[in-house]
C-alpha cells in the first residue's frame, strides 16, 4: 500500500507539474496576456482549495471507492476536453476542476498510508514519499518545455491525458489495498477489530489507538501543492 501511494503521489506530481509549465508556455506562444495567465494559475488553486475543503462533505455521501474510480478517471477525461481548448480561460476552467478533484484521492490514499505506518516510522515514510515526488517532478519543466516546442497544444495535451489513464489504470488495479470495497474501511478487517467488531484499542498489541485516529483524518496529497507553481 505504501509503494502504491508513493508511486501514485510520485506520478500526479510530476504529469500535474508538466501540465502547468504546458499551459503557462502554451499560452505565452499564443500571446496570452500575463494576466491571463496569472488567472489560468488562480483557477487552478481555488479549484484545489475547494476539493480540499469539501472532502469530508463527499465522503459523508459517497462511498471512499467510488470516489476513487469517478475522479481518476474524470481527471483524464478534463485533461482530454483540455486538448481542445484554445482560450486561457478555458484551460484554467478545465484546471480547476482537475485540481479540484485531486484532494479527494489524496485524502483516500495518505489517511490509509498514515494508518499502515508505525508512529516511530510516520516521519522516515513522509521523508522518503515526499523525497520521490520531487524527484520525479524536477524534469517536469523540461518535458513540457520540449514538448511544446516540437507538438502542437492537442498532442501535448493528449500525451498528459495518457498519462493520467494509466495512473488510473494503476489506481483501479489496485482499489483492494484501499480497504473493503465495499467503503467500509479498515475497521472490518478481523485482524485491526477486537472480539465484537470495535477497534483493538485496549493496549494489549502496543499500541493506544493513535494510528487509528490518525488515519482517519483527511490530509492532502502533495499533488495539489503543485498550483502554487
Amino acid at each position: 500500500m505504501l509503494r502504491f501511494v508513493t508511486i501514485w503521489a510520485a506520478g500526479i506530481n510530476f504529469v500535474f507539474g508538466a501540465l502547468i509549465y504546458h499551459a503557462i508556455l502554451t499560452a505565452g506562444r499564443q500571446g496570452a496576456p500575463a494576466a491571463s495567465i496569472g488567472l489560468l494559475l488562480t483557477l487552478a488553486s481555488v479549484g484545489g482549495l475547494v476539493g480540499a475543503l469539501g472532502a469530508p462533505l463527499v465522503f459523508s455521501r459517497v462511498r471512499p471507492m467510488t470516489v476513487v474510480v469517478f475522479a481518476s478517471w474524470a481527471m483524464v477525461a478534463l485533461v482530454v476536453v483540455m486538448s481542445q481548448a484554445r482560450q486561457t480561460w478555458t484551460y484554467g476552467l478545465l484546471f480547476g476542476l482537475v485540481f479540484l478533484l485531486s484532494p479527494l484521492l489524496g485524502v483516500i490514499f495518505q489517511s490509509r498510508a498514515i494508518e499502515l505506518t508505525p508512529d516511530a516510522m510516520q516521519g522516515r515514510v513522509a521523508t522518503v514519499m515526499g523525497t520521490v515526488g520531487e524527484v520525479l517532478q524536477t524534469p517536469a519543466p523540461l518535458l513540457a518545455g520540449v514538448l511544446v516546442a516540437w507538438q502542437s497544444p492537442t498532442v501535448v495535451a493528449l500525451v498528459f491525458a495518457a498519462a493520467l489513464a494509466v495512473l488510473a489504470a494503476y489506481t483501479t488495479a489496485n482499489l483492494r489495498r484501499l480497504g473493503a470495497p465495499d467503503g467500509t474501511g479498515p475497521d472490518d478487517d478481523p485482524q485491526r477489530a477486537g472480539p465484537t467488531g470495535t477497534d483493538s484499542t485496549d493496549g494489549t498489541d502496543g499500541t493506544d489507538g493513535t494510528d487509528q485516529d490518525a488515519g482517519r483524518a483527511g490530509i492532502v496529497t502533495p499533488a495539489t501543492e503543485e498550483v502554487r507553481g
